[in-house]
């Protein structure tokens, strides 16, 4: 099996509500449409906020605050057989 990760940025200006609205609404369908038949598996994991990721003990913080991550969502794609330029390859 095969997984492809797409990180993926919403466009400036744009609410994280209404890029996933975007998302679910069309290219998830899209996505199921043409390339349903061929994933084992398709999951959206949607940012959400985040605390961690610093030094607890470090005296300047940064422990346990909230923390900016660029990618609003994360898609996973799982195929059985690997893809190359679209083509399906046959091993």
């Amino acid at each position: 099996m095969f997984k492809v990760l797409w990180l993926l940025k919403r466009k400036p200006g744009i609410s994280l509500e209404q890029f996933r609205d975007h998302y679910e609404s069309s290219h998830a369908i899209l996505g199921q449409k043409y390339l349903g038949h061929l994933l084992v598996e398709y999951k959206r994991n949607y940012k959400l906020d985040t605390a961690g990721g610093g030094v607890p003990t470090d005296p300047n913080g940064g422990g346990l605050a909230a923390q900016e991550w660029e990618y609003d969502c994360i898609t996973s794609t799982s195929f059985l057989k690997m893809m190359n330029s679209g083509l399906l390859i046959i091993k």
